[in-house]
């Protein structure tokens, strides 16, 4: 992490994540359940969206985690 002074913003809304790790653990433990499945390619960018869009964020500054077991659907957006 660029630790400089220009960074002072971004410093910040890490150490607010990170202070809310079980807020965030709670929320995956009660909110999100593993279900479906074997239907790749993925929706990443649908999720992505959903995530940017229609979650409600507490800071001005914001992380998104982003973990998959399948490509995304477009082929646009895999190597060949």
């Amino acid at each position: 992490m660029d630790c400089t002074g220009s960074m002072t913003k971004y410093i910040q809304g890490a150490k607010d994540y990170f202070g809310l790790h079980n807020d965030f653990k709670s929320y995956l433990y009660n909110n999100v359940p593993a279900k479906g499945g074997g239907d790749t390619p993925e929706d990443v960018l649908g999720g992505l969206d959903e995530a940017i869009t229609k979650m409600t964020w507490k800071n001005d500054y914001r992380i998104i985690l982003h973990v998959c077991d399948a490509p995304p659907r477009s082929s646009l957006y895999q190597l060949i």
